[in-house]
């Protein structure tokens, strides 16, 4: 290696940034207790996308229902039949802060980081299920749209296709939450520890669930359209 080659690396090497480390103590009640909103904020990040991509998918089934009988009630039960599917997803903000209690209860009992951000995946147990769940019951309020389709069973059955898309996205978004919260210790602080995990984890849901939704509900516009 040349002079000027071992000067620049000498001059832009990365510093090395400390490690948090595995330890947990009682002296980051303040700090943990701050990242609560951090957390809750990432929950509604993942709520406020499934909205929107209900939305857009209203927007087109409006285009694809115009002029038909009812239209405004069709529009209108589409719109109510996001509940239960959404229902799950929002509720991740009652359950953010007994979640982070929980966390900082095996954090300060074991001593160990790791147990703190492993507690914390009680918020998002049994997302997935409780989201392909109340995808079959938007299908079952969607009946009223399907019965305009051109073919109203093959449009029932394309909807409730997407059902298991909307729980793998939540499986392949929890995997990475692990991973991610299994780095704790590296990380160069408590807040990095815990907000990068979650961060990782709400894109990675907000992108699958995007996808499923957006699918379902082109599919359904189109069937609509078709019955013109």
């Amino acid at each position: 290696m040349g002079l000027l080659s071992r000067v620049r690396n000498r001059l832009f090497r990365p510093k090395a940034v400390a490690a948090i480390g595995p330890a947990f103590s009682p002296a980051y009640e303040e700090e943990w207790n701050e990242l609560v909103e951090q957390v809750d904020n990432y929950g509604q990040k993942v709520g406020a996308a499934v909205v929107q991509s209900w939305e857009v998918g209203a927007a087109e089934l409006g285009r694809a229902v115009k002029g038909k009988p009812g239209e405004k009630v069709l529009i209108e039960r589409f719109s109510d039949a996001l509940v239960p599917t959404l229902t799950p997803f929002q509720d991740l903000h009652k359950k953010t802060s007994e979640a982070m209690k929980l966390g900082y209860s095996k954090g300060t009992a074991t001593g160990q980081l790791t147990a703190a951000n492993t507690a914390l995946l009680t918020l998002v147990a049994g997302l997935g299920p409780s989201a392909a769940d109340g995808w079959a019951k938007t299908a079952t309020y969607l009946e009223p749209v399907f019965a305009v389709c051109a073919d109203p069973a093959a449009a029932r059955a394309a909807m409730l296709a997407h059902g298991p898309a909307l729980e793998a996205a939540c499986a392949d978004a929890e995997r990475v939450l692990v991973d991610e919260l299994a780095k704790g210790p590296a990380r160069a602080s408590l807040w990095v520890a815990v907000t990068e995990p979650f961060d990782q984890w709400q894109l990675r849901l907000v992108r699958g669930l995007e996808i499923a939704i957006t699918q379902a509900t082109r599919e359904l516009a189109a069937n609509a359209r078709a019955n013109a």
